[in-house]
């Protein structure tokens, strides 16, 4: 659990690192980049999400098809003499 919270703290400082735009003397630009950071963090980890339950679906789906043809290809072997 201290290692998920510590990569979530240090990706939200990547990304507030990578998305500032702020320059010497420049707080409003600053400022707007911390603001919109954790809106960018959310839709992120939330797009991931979906990704990820979409690729497990399809997992899923495929892994019922090879359930399917393996109990179909044992059944042909042994009805077949």
């Amino acid at each position: 659990m201290k290692k998920i919270i510590l990569v979530i703290v240090a990706g939200v400082v990547f990304l507030f690192l990578v998305n500032s735009n702020a320059k010497a003397g420049d707080i409003n630009s600053f400022v707007d980049g911390l603001k919109e950071t954790p809106v960018k963090v959310s839709t992120f980890i939330n797009k991931e999400i979906e990704d990820t339950k979409a690729f497990q679906k399809k997992g899923w789906n495929d892994g019922k098809i090879q359930l399917v043809n393996l109990k179909n290809s044992i059944l042909k072997f042994f009805t077949s003499n």
